[in-house]
């Protein structure tokens, strides 16, 4: 099985969560070992964030989407570039971000990330629950 974040935890310094393509949800930084909003005071820990973000990086691919034709791949790759259910934007040490777009489409979860040329790839379900309490 292959990661779908080429970032380890500990690369990530900044986090934007986005309900659909633009509507920030989230903002966090890292302070130490704990993660701050933009006026520096803590996450509530009820959002377990520092667990959730580890999850994230470590998140699999359920496959590659090779049986799918280059036409409906392309079709799929527009719409998580135009209107994901959710994105994620994490900033490394250095402020380069890796963009990560999500879109369920039935009982399937798609995926796209700047970081990986591959492209679109289909992801566990369990994906989602990263999201939930994040996302208002």
């Amino acid at each position: 099985q292959q990661r779908w974040s080429v970032l380890e935890l500990d690369d990530v310094d900044e986090v934007e969560v986005y309900k659909g393509a633009k509507k920030l949800s989230l903002y966090a930084q890292r302070a130490g070992t704990k993660w701050e909003d933009r006026t520096e005071k803590p996450l509530p820990s009820s959002l377990r964030f520092g667990e959730r973000i580890e999850a994230f990086t470590h998140l699999q691919i359920l496959s590659f989407l090779d049986e799918m034709s280059i036409q409906d791949r392309t079709k799929l790759q527009q719409e998580l570039d135009t209107a994901p259910d959710f994105a994620v934007v994490l900033k490394d040490r250095s402020g380069i971000p890796t963009r990560f777009r999500v879109l369920r489409k039935g009982d399937r979860v798609f995926g796209l990330q700047t970081a990986r040329a591959s492209g679109v790839v289909e992801l566990y379900p369990k994906t989602l629950e990263f999201f939930g309490g994040i996302s208002r």
